[in-house]
């Protein structure tokens, strides 16, 4: 049920990110954007843990401020998580999340941004001493919280009109482990993107 609801988002996201391209139906005055990269992440506060890979999927509307400045929304999943010592599986965490940023564009070439995103932790994997792959959708939803939040800083390239390189790295700052006992967990990563921008 829960992937079934995952990707149901991802869908609605889709459709939503094609209305918007093609009818302008949030503004006249925007473009809009799909975005696919690699993610480094980590868990802060968590014993033995270390960097994962991941993968990120996102679909963006831009709304013009100024000729310089504009604000971002939209929706994104991404594959976050951990290695964890003494565990061959990593733990794994998939979210749909939705950051609202603030970009300036330098000369249509340098693009820098900043904001803030409200995540959330769908579902994902518990690494077992055992091999058992779980029950682990039972104790995930256990352990970390629905909700989360983070604030992020970027950098970006505008290499061709269309064709955008982003390098964005987020800062968790809300605890996702439900334990009020145990040790403060908070997600940070790394992404690194290419974005497809339709553009003006």
């Amino acid at each position: 049920m829960k992937k079934f609801i995952f990707f149901a988002l991802i869908f609605m996201s889709i459709q939503q990110a094609d209305a918007q391209y093609y009818s302008g139906f949030w503004c006249d005055d925007c473009y809009s954007s799909i975005e696919v990269g690699v993610v480094q992440s980590n868990i802060s506060g968590l014993e033995g843990a270390s960097s994962k890979t991941g993968f990120h999927l996102g679909i963006y509307q831009f709304s013009y401020i100024s000729e310089s400045f504009s604000i971002r929304y939209g929706s994104s999943y991404t594959n976050l998580g951990a290695n964890i010592d003494g565990f061959e599986e990593p733990l794994i965490i998939h979210g749909i999340n939705f950051p609202l940023s603030v970009h300036y564009m330098y000369d249509y070439k340098f693009q820098g941004f900043l904001g803030g995103e409200l995540g959330t932790n769908i579902f994902g994997k518990i690494p077992s001493s055992t091999g058992d792959s779980f029950d682990q959708l039972f104790d995930f939803q256990e352990v970390f919280t629905v909700f989360d939040a983070s604030v992020f800083l970027g950098v970006g390239y505008i290499l061709i009109e269309t064709i955008d390189i982003n390098l964005k790295y987020n800062i968790g700052v809300t605890d996702i482990n439900k334990s009020v006992e145990g040790p403060e967990l908070r997600k940070n990563w790394l992404t690194l993107s290419v974005a497809y921008t339709w553009r003006d």
